[in-house]
């Protein structure tokens, strides 16, 4: 730990979502660094998958009481909770988007303020950046949010930066993470290791564009350092690997840790474009909803690029996984888990 530590007398961290994709990452970083653990779980059974030195709060992060108990006695607070991107969210979710990610974060902030803790780390997203850039943004790039997840995570940023401490001090860093991944990865990447792992997965275009990614484990380490590290306060980093990948090359790696070769052919952009048109008429005749459309085709073909530049200038912040071992340790805990099949059909030639 730093020598100048916000954290540096033998502290406690509470940390929320601690049983989500990121959570257990997280705690065991925090438990290997000698800093206590309070973890907020939603379910009894989510204990089993956090070490058991680690004090485990059960209970709902939208009931002030619980919130209150929860933040008594710690130092600091790591807030991984929240409700994730949807694709195509139902337009009826938008104040369950608000629920979660902005007042239980506005919640957790007063009593935080209220127990005079040192640091509070909000988990945020890259997703509050302008859709689309070739070149990486950095945390200087205007945000422009276009989902409820994106706006949602905005609006709770803004309540974390605006948080000051008895003397004035700004115990608030927020983290944009790029896409996560791991044992416990979630959402499109999740989705498309088991389309690969089926051999049902059809890729769209040349896969030149390219995303920002980061291992869970690199997450974590982000994650102590923003809550440690003396500068961190007050500060907003984009947490990311060194470099991009064309998705191209993700779908190679997915592949070789799996044990299967790559697709070998792919629909060309503007096929997939055309073909997406005529779906979602079809589906405006018929009153149903399509499997894929336009803006699902666009979202797949864009380029998603940070730059975690700011991160490793000031923090010191190093990954320490790269693509293919990164995606080795998934495809291993995701079989392990029994989420994937042990042994692959067509093995790499």
């Amino acid at each position: 730990m730093e020598p100048h530590s916000p954290l540096a007398s033998m502290p406690r961290v509470l940390v929320t979502g601690a049983a989500g994709a990121v959570g257990p990452a997280v705690v065991r970083a925090l438990v290997a660094r000698g800093i206590g653990v309070r973890a907020f779980v939603r379910h009894d059974g989510d204990r089993r998958i956090l070490p058991s030195v680690v004090e485990v709060r059960v209970g709902d992060l939208t009931d002030p009481a619980a919130v209150e108990a929860a933040v008594a006695g710690v130092d600091g607070v790591v807030h991984l909770a929240g409700l994730l991107h949807l694709v195509q969210a139902p337009a009826d979710q938008a104040d369950r988007y608000w629920t979660i990610n902005v007042e239980v974060t506005r919640q957790l902030v007063a009593a935080a303020l209220s127990h005079d803790i040192a640091r509070f780390v909000l988990a945020s997203t890259i997703a509050v950046y302008p859709a689309g850039a070739v070149r990486p943004v950095s945390e200087e790039t205007p945000t422009a949010p276009t989902t409820p997840y994106g706006r949602t995570k905005r609006a709770a940023e803004d309540i974390v930066l605006g948080a000051r401490g008895a003397e004035g001090s700004s115990p608030g860093t927020v983290l944009r993470f790029a896409a996560v991944y791991g044992p416990r990865v979630k959402g499109n990447y999740r989705r498309l290791v088991q389309a690969l792992a089926a051999g049902r997965f059809v890729p769209i275009g040349r896969g030149d564009n390219h995303r920002s990614l980061i291992y869970v484990d690199d997450a974590a380490d982000a994650t102590v350092l923003a809550l440690t590290h003396p500068a961190a306060g007050g500060r907003v980093f984009n947490v990311c690997d060194s470099e991009s990948y064309a998705v191209r090359d993700i779908i190679q790696a997915i592949c070789e840790a799996l044990g299967r070769r790559p697709p070998r052919f792919a629909v060309p952009a503007a096929a997939a474009r055309c073909g997406a048109a005529l779906v979602e008429a079809a589906a405006r005749v018929g009153g149903w909803h399509g499997p894929v459309d336009r803006q699902a085709v666009e979202k797949y073909l864009e380029h998603v690029v940070v730059g975690g530049r700011l991160i490793e200038q000031v923090l010191g912040f190093r990954t320490r996984t790269g693509l293919h071992e990164g995606w080795r340790e998934t495809i291993l805990a995701m079989r392990a888990a029994g989420e994937l099949p042990l042994s692959q059909q067509r093995p790499v030639a």
